[in-house]
């Protein structure tokens, strides 16, 4: 197909004069082009598009795609909750790799969790279920779907670098940049040695995604790697990098970084559970979060 897409900023409709959620300046419009279609978008210029070895596809599975984002957020923001998110919305290798999570102690988390919930509730009078065809529909993520038509030439390239890089201003956690810095994005690929097939479900045939969140609320733009597992769900393929206390570590700076400012939270609650899905994607992929170079 054909289709052209508009892509309208999150933050657009956040608060304004707030340095941490301020918007990203919009320039002029960015044809974005992929072997079959055309993502028109007013944000930083993204080729969404897969690597050598994977052929686009219509698959018909946005839907599902999106609910795998909506899946992955709420269950990063339940208590207990972190267990569910590695069984049941990362690939079959990153599940191995990071196991049932039975050594970590999850009560700062889950703390955090309990009042992040509160906070929520005060601010928008309900509690957190994402309607995901508002909060994430095509006009604010863009998913291509395709299909692995060459396993052999994905080694190395899959997943795809979640971010280009960026450069920051200050970071949290151990990730923390200096400023004007990169992000290492070589970390956030497989290992080129690697091969596919087993525990890694890429075989030929295999339906996989990409989604593209735009930059928002101070936030980078992101590229996530989805594969399709049987018996029908979409989960994400995230760095290797990441094991328990990782993602453990990274899940709790994140959400302590968005309650801690929730005197800032957007009016509008679907571009609330935006900017919340987004930073749980940050954790998720090991991208730190970082402030605006005029931030107070």
């Amino acid at each position: 197909m054909n289709a052209k897409l508009r892509i309208t900023a999150a933050a657009a409709i956040a608060l304004g004069g707030c340095a941490y959620f301020a918007p990203t300046a919009l320039g002029d419009d960015v044809t974005v082009k992929t072997k079959t279609e055309t993502v028109q978008t007013n944000q930083k210029s993204a080729d969404l598009s897969f690597p050598a070895g994977i052929t686009v596809k219509d698959l018909k599975e946005k839907g599902d795609v999106r609910d795998a984002l909506k899946g992955v957020t709420e269950s990063a923001v339940t208590k207990d909750g972190i267990k569910s998110l590695v069984s049941h919305r990362l690939v079959d290798a990153d599940r191995k790799r990071i196991g049932k999570l039975s050594g970590l102690d999850l009560s700062k988390l889950d703390g955090r969790i309990d009042q992040f919930r509160k906070d929520w509730k005060s601010k928008y009078g309900q509690d957190f279920k994402i309607d995901e065809n508002k909060a994430f529909s095509d006009q604010f993520v863009s998913i291509l779907q395709g299909e692995v038509s060459d396993p052999q030439a994905l080694v190395g390239h899959w997943p795809v670098p979640v971010t280009e890089g960026y450069a920051m201003a200050g970071g949290l956690g151990d990730n923390a940049q200096t400023a004007g810095a990169k992000i290492d994005t070589s970390k956030q690929q497989h290992d080129a040695n690697k091969t596919f097939g087993g525990q890694t479900n890429l075989e030929k045939g295999r339906n996989v995604a990409l989604m593209y969140i735009p930059a928002s609320h101070g936030a980078p733009d992101l590229k996530l790697s989805l594969i399709h597992e049987l018996p029908d769900i979409w989960r994400f393929d995230i760095p290797d990098n990441i094991d328990g206390p990782k993602l453990y570590d990274n899940l709790l700076t994140h959400l302590t970084w968005v309650d801690e400012h929730r005197d800032q939270w957007p009016g509008d609650v679907n571009d609330a559970y935006r900017m919340v899905a987004h930073h749980v994607a940050m954790a998720l992929y090991d991208v730190p979060m970082h402030a605006h170079g005029n931030s107070h």
